[in-house]
């Protein structure tokens, strides 16, 4: 290999890591303008990018009733719009969001008026409809999925009849449309439903867990009577490969455990117990049977009053395999987070924090060894968990018939939600500024470093590839993922080494193998002269052509076994239009 085909391997290197590094796309998001409840919510579709979504705490202007606000983002992390969305005639109260394959938002929540509302909006965040449902004085949506081009919301409702408070679920069309609703169990607290990769639904009411196929039906319920009815400190439900997982508070101390159902609703696994909050944590997979975990974590010596926002990773099996911290503690005291699965299986974590008033975060970490640019890796000591105990329960559903109502009533006003990057490192900066020395050449071949991007170099040419002349100085701008990246190119003229070899022994026997002698050299000489001598000084061989091989002669006749001494004098090309001389010596044995 000469020195050219080595700086070239070194360049394709460079230009693989800056690849890798570029394609990253991890920041924290503080966003200190605009007061919210504690109530954060994440959308997320790993092709459309997501949203974010939370109530604001008061009304922007005087007389406006309650609303929310949704911040939308590219698939690289960068905040596209924020609007707020109010109604004049009653309060919206925010549940859960969706963001829809076309790039539409699904929201669902509660209107001051007890009824369930579904807005949806365009990609930009402009109201398309909004639809209200209404059964009885209180009716609370917990959540909010969209399968199969049909939503699902799952909640509670009082039956007028009873007073009593049950479960519903209402599928609609991807207008709003009522397909079907039914009620089931008695519910003590709340609870949450998802979609099932069979077409159904596996939902929870306080501690009932249940499982219904695509039209409904009950097809089995377990109680664990461990857990606590009237407890919210139950996570979100995912379902797995092989089953469902939920994470769950260890009575009466500061820690939780994550367990893991089979597909009948059984436990099968569980995780150690872990340090956190007490309010129930967020859950998400990464689509490769590991689980993530969101919640908070107790600061030391804060008498588990102070709490940072932090991550777990579990495998299919329910082990830990890494906590994180998210080292943001000198904003303030955090509220528990929630979290989802975004582009590239970046973790996307939202949640809120009081400093002054109640605000809002946002950090997209991505899947490397530090997890992105705030977290930092921490070991806790753990131990086992309790094990659960199931007991079956008779299948309780009623058939339900909701009230529809279609406005488009809405109000979606543009707000600033004061974005400000703690910190960021989509692109290393250093790798941005590129110094080469061109070592044996005077060119550079310049490849695009980002896909996807688009560049605009100072002589207004827009390649992204060019062949580029040293020694000069070249800036491009880069423009990837709704951001300009500057970049300057600086090329020097290096050293063009001339590394050879020379044989210090040869064998002129005619059997093939190391029969001459000749000078192996990675560079091309311009002047070349060899001489060599005999012990007493007479000159027995001489040459001026580097591809030349001496057979051991000298006047055709064969020179004896021996030491003898050689002198080497070259020049070559140090860098372009620049030449050096250099004599070598050495000694060299012929061998019979």
């Amino acid at each position: 290999m000469n020195v050219q085909q080595h700086y070239y391997i070194l360049l394709c290197l460079l230009l693989f890591f800056t690849t890798g590094l570029m394609a990253q796309s991890s920041f924290t998001d503080i966003l200190d303008q605009v007061e919210t409840w504690q109530n954060p919510q994440i959308g997320s579709n790993p092709e459309q990018g997501f949203v974010i979504a939370n109530d604001l705490k008061k009304a922007m202007e005087e007389g406006q009733k309650h609303g929310f606000y949704l911040a939308r983002y590219d698939t690289c992390g960068f905040q596209e719009w924020s609007k707020l969305y109010i109604n004049d005639e009653f309060a919206l109260f925010l549940e859960a969001v969706n963001l829809l394959p076309n790039g539409e938002i699904a929201v669902t929540g509660l209107t001051g008026s007890g009824d369930v509302f579904l807005l949806k909006t365009d990609p930009a965040g402009e109201v398309l409809s909004l639809n209200t449902y209404h059964i009885s004085n209180y009716d609370q949506p917990y959540a909010l999925q969209y399968q199969n081009d049909q939503f699902m919301i799952f909640g509670s409702y009082v039956d007028s009849t009873t007073a009593i408070k049950r479960n519903f679920m209402m599928v609609t069309d991807p207008e709003g449309a009522i397909n079907w609703s039914r009620a089931y169990f008695n519910t003590d607290n709340e609870g949450d439903a998802i979609y099932t990769a069979d077409g159904g639904f596996f939902c929870r009411n306080g501690n009932v867990f249940y499982k219904l196929d695509e039209t409904g039906t009950i097809q089995w319920a377990q109680r664990f009577v461990e857990l606590n009815p009237l407890s919210s400190n139950i996570s979100n439900l995912i379902e797995l490969s092989d089953g469902y997982a939920f994470a769950v508070r260890e009575p009466n101390s500061y820690s939780q455990y994550l367990v893991k159902l089979n597909q009948m609703g059984l436990p099968i696994l569980y995780s150690d117990q872990f340090a956190c909050d007490l309010e129930a944590s967020h859950l998400s997979t990464d689509g490769r049977g590991n689980i993530l975990l969101t919640n908070n974590y107790p600061l030391p010596d804060s008498d588990n009053s102070e709490f940072i926002p932090m991550v777990i990773s579990f495998s299919e099996k329910a082990k830990i395999t890494a906590q994180y911290q998210l080292e943001l503690s000198e904003f303030g005291t955090f509220s528990t987070p929630v979290c989802a699965i975004g582009a590239d299986t970046a973790l996307i974590v939202h949640g809120g924090f009081e400093s002054e008033g109640n605000f809002n975060y946002v950090a997209l970490l991505t899947p490397d060894v530090q997890l992105g640019c705030s977290p930092i890796l921490y070991e806790e000591s753990t131990i086992n968990a309790a094990r659960l105990n199931n007991q079956n329960v008779s299948p309780v559903s009623v058939a339900l018939t909701f009230e529809r109502a279609d406005s488009t009533e809405m109000t979606a006003q543009d707000i600033n939600l004061g974005t400000w990057e703690f910190c960021e490192r989509t692109i290393e900066e250093e790798l941005l500024e590129m110094d080469s020395t061109i070592t044996c050449v005077d060119t550079f071949h310049f490849h695009s470093p980002i896909k996807d991007a688009t560049y605009l170099w100072k002589d207004g040419k827009t390649d992204a590839t060019r062949v580029l002349k040293a020694p000069g100085i070249y800036e491009v701008e880069i423009t990837a993922c709704n951001k300009i990246y500057p970049m300057t190119i600086r090329l020097d003229l290096g050293y063009c080494p001339c590394d050879f070899y020379i044989p210090n022994a040869f064998s002129p026997n005619a059997d093939d193998v190391n029969d001459t002698f000749k000078v192996f050299a990675t560079c091309g000489f311009i002047d070349y002269d060899i001489k060599v001598f005999d012990r007493w000084g007479a000159l027995v061989h001489e040459s001026s052509d580097p591809n030349q091989a001496w057979d051991g002669t000298h006047r055709g006749r064969s020179l004896p076994t021996g030491v003898y001494i050689y002198a080497l004098q070259y020049s070559w090309e140090l860098q372009p239009g620049r030449i050096r001389e250099e004599v070598f010596t050495g000694s060299l044995t012929i061998m019979r």
